[in-house]
């Protein structure tokens, strides 16, 4: 009686519902890595450490994000909201029980 019709893949609900990101790495892997370029610039006193460091880590970044572009979101959220426990070694999880 109805007919369905099929979906079809339009390319601006694609870019729309995409990642923010700049030249293709995250915007918070792209400030950690900024950071840490920055901080080789006042350790090194030199430039060149900056560029290096910053081709280095947008090189691995770019490589990582080929997977998951918010590898950085998750990884932050691991660290941010599962702390490690006094027995994560023992019962080989997050485990919030005394021993």
């Amino acid at each position: 009686m109805f007919k369905r019709h099929l979906l079809t893949e339009q390319p601006i609900i694609r870019a729309m519902t995409r990642s923010p990101t700049i030249g293709g790495v995250a915007y918070t892997y792209w400030g950690m890595m900024f950071l840490i370029s920055v901080s080789a610039i006042v350790i090194f006193k030199s430039f060149t450490w900056f560029f290096i460091l910053l081709v280095l880590l947008y090189l691995v970044g770019r490589a990582i994000s080929r997977y998951d572009v918010l590898f950085m979101d998750i990884v932050l959220t691991k660290l941010s909201e599962c702390p490690s426990t006094q027995n994560d070694d023992y019962w080989g999880c997050k485990s919030y029980e005394p021993w």
